[in-house]
């Protein structure tokens, strides 16, 4: 698990967890040991920035304002991200490709999901704006105009199986057909 301390930063997940990894794979196991790049990544108190890169992963935002990356690139399988905000305001931002996610917000801030292609690098790292005195480390920046899909939100309420407020249905623009799913809660 990657858990940093107190005070604003960019936490990002290690994609370590995989067959390449003596660790996880020892030599001569024919079995897939890993959990296939996925992370487990907790912030600390501050405006933190945590993004998950690939595989599966699981985020916890803690107290402040954090923003939360799932993905930032299609996988195959394709992953499933579950982000938790944490108190105060958090962002999660999803991009076509990243995966059915799961989104929980707190009860005790504002929170946001933000539906866009994300900017990388070339190491596939979001790229982050101009340092802000909340995120002196900048915040990802996302392209929400030029997106090759499109999203319906329907309430379902807190009352059903899912325990979500919100599901988040992509579909792709080309051929309308159903992409993926987006739950969120508190959001």
């Amino acid at each position: 698990m990657l858990e940093r301390g107190n005070g604003a930063q960019v936490v990002i997940g290690q994609d370590d967890d995989n067959t390449d990894n003596p660790k996880i794979q020892p030599p001569g196991t024919a079995a897939n040991q890993s959990l296939n790049n996925t992370d487990v990544i907790s912030s600390g108190a501050g405006n933190d920035v945590l993004i998950g890169l690939l595989g599966s992963d699981v985020m916890q935002g803690q107290a402040d304002q954090d923003i939360l990356v799932g993905g930032t690139e299609q996988f195959t399988p394709p992953n499933s991200d579950v982000m938790f905000g944490g108190t105060g305001n958090d962002t999660s931002i999803w991009a076509p490709g990243d995966g059915s996610d799961a989104f929980m917000g707190d009860d005790g801030g504002r929170d946001a999901q933000v539906f866009g292609v994300i900017d990388r690098n070339a190491n596939n790292v979001p790229t982050r704006s101009k340092a802000y005195s909340e995120f002196p480390s900048g915040v990802p920046t996302a392209e929400v105009t030029g997106s090759p899909g499109f999203c319906t939100l329907e309430r379902i309420g807190a009352a059903n199986s899912l325990n979500y407020d919100y599901l988040v249905r992509f579909f792709v623009r080309s051929t309308g057909d159903l992409g993926v799913n987006a739950g969120l809660e508190d959001t």
